[in-house]
């Protein structure tokens, strides 16, 4: 998207999404890569405030040029050894540029302001390259602690909040879970103090268990962001609550120190030539979970994590190794009946209770329920690949009415595999595709769903059990139409069918 401000004195901002990992997203978006060159001499000033910043943080780039002419300029970002431009502007007569745009999700990014050659009044002014500045990535968070896990009815009990990272002013809410998908805040929210902490005082009238998170509130650009769930017991017993002490606190340590692969670019839509991304979620920019809706049941949240939509099984550390529940996110639009879905993802465990999470990725249909049984509500949907723990087997099919097509694949799993999932869904046959190869083909028109489906994460514990602490995440998420035919072969076995009967 470009704007154009008409006042020659106000600098021009023009502001470009970038497409990660398909060079067709680039050309969509309107985006030029530059790839560094001797052509451009460094020169100039350049400084970025602040220096580090949370996702979607407004950053303020100001510098000046040697040249005393008002002349285009164009902020690049670096990524792989290539720059692109995200935003671009004008100097002012005396060289000097003004710039505010949002802060990528990468873990750190480096930024310049270019000036290509150009001829004004008959003077050829050399291409200038100012000096490289680097603005590291501060993830954001909410730390949340309780006076007291359990206490007697009428007795005091406070949830203390601290922001990551700090910013004094920043609202932060209180919240209490209602349902699985709804949380209900009490009272105003509070600003955070110097420290980037808020104290709330909890009810504790009656005996019972409620569950509460707080929200660090949309500021200067980055999205809200939610606390893990936290549960006082008023008037009960939570003599079982495991904890695992300082052994939990070094594993988790070390897990967070463990360096993660970054996805590559091999894809069914660049594999089968699949044209223009119609919709695309990537997170880059520090935007909140909306528009997805999100259920949790338990001890997880889901939040966007360093460009990336992740389901997180629960809190780091603090004593609390065990995770509980169900996680997932449902996007929240009028769907599509027909087209192509792809996504990457993968599911790092890290440590706690003994069983494994089941994972993975659906199509559902628009405001199905969220039942996680079969024949329990969601009697027509499409799976792209689920898979427990680091198991190689993945599951992939669809379901309509009493019947499942299903089949399975092995992908190699571990803390750091990435794996892309796709389907494409006509009016005649659906299509899967792992890591951009055609995995089974339905040649059936009663077997597809017929209406519109939405995307759906999964992170689904098993009732009552001790989960391993596990991060589902969606490095990116993109919807195609059927405009145009797959370059490529696309045959495959059918999934097999199978008469099925609810069971809860």
């Amino acid at each position: 998207m470009r704007s154009h401000a008409p006042a020659p004195h106000r600098p021009l901002i023009s502001l470009a999404r970038l497409g990660r990992w398909v060079p067709a997203l680039a050309l969509v978006a309107g985006v030029a890569t530059v790839v560094p060159g001797s052509e451009a001499a460094s020169s100039g000033t350049l400084a970025v405030s602040p220096a580090q910043a949370s996702p979607g943080e407004t950053l303020t780039l100001t510098g000046s040029l040697p040249t005393k002419i008002r002349r285009p300029v164009a902020v690049q970002r670096g990524m792989y050894g290539k720059y692109s431009d995200v935003a671009r502007s004008r100097t002012d007569a005396s060289g000097h540029f003004s710039f505010r745009i949002p802060k990528n999700g990468m873990p750190s990014d480096p930024y310049r302001v270019v000036a290509k050659k150009v001829r004004i009044h008959h003077h050829v002014y050399p291409a200038i390259s100012t000096p490289i500045r680097v603005v590291k990535t501060q993830e954001p968070d909410v730390l949340v602690s309780l006076s007291a896990d359990s206490v007697g009815v009428g007795d005091a009990a406070t949830l203390t909040a601290t922001g990551a990272p700090v910013r004094p002013g920043r609202p932060l809410t209180l919240q209490l879970r209602t349902s699985p998908t709804t949380w209900q805040t009490i009272g105003a929210s509070v600003p955070e103090n110097a420290r980037g902490q808020a104290t709330f005082t909890l009810p504790t009238s009656a005996a019972g268990t409620e569950v509460f998170r707080v929200r660090a509130e949309t500021w200067n650009g980055a999205g809200w962001y939610p606390s893990f769930p936290v549960t006082l017991s008023v008037g009960t017993d939570t003599s079982a609550r495991t904890a695992a002490g300082s052994a939990w606190r070094a594993q988790v340590d070390a897990a967070r120190k463990t360096a993660a692969a970054q996805p590559g670019q091999v894809n069914a839509a660049n594999t089968f030539k699949w044209g223009p991304i119609a919709e695309a979620w990537e997170w880059e920019t520090g935007q909140s979970t909306d528009p997805w809706q999100i259920y949790s049941d338990g001890t997880g949240r889901a939040t966007v994590y360093t460009a990336m939509l992740a389901l997180d099984s629960g809190q780091w550390g603090g004593g609390r190794a065990i995770s509980t529940g169900t996680v997932m996110a449902t996007l929240q639009n009028s769907g599509h009946t027909y087209g192509r879905w792809e996504a990457r993802v993968r599911g790092p465990i890290f440590a706690g209770g003994n069983t494994d999470y089941t994972m993975g990725l659906r199509l559902v249909p628009v405001a199905s329920t969220y039942a996680l049984c079969p024949g329990a509500g969601v009697d027509r949907s499409v799976d792209l690949g689920t898979w427990t723990g680091y198991g190689s087997s993945t599951a992939i099919g669809v379901r309509k009415g009493s019947t499942d097509w299903t089949t399975t694949r092995s992908l190699a799993r571990n803390r750091d595999n990435w794996h892309t999932l796709a389907v494409e869904v006509t009016p005649k046959r659906i299509v899967w595709f792992l890591d951009a190869k055609v995995t089974a083909v339905l040649n059936n028109p009663a077997a597809v769903p017929g209406v519109p489906l939405v995307p759906q994460f999964v992170l689904q514990g098993k009732p009552g059990a001790g989960m391993k602490h596990t991060k589902l995440t969606a490095d990116w998420l993109r919807y195609f139409t059927l405009a145009r035919k797959d370059k490529g072969k696309v045959k495959a076995a059918a999934p097999t069918a199978t008469t099925i009967a609810p069971t809860c």
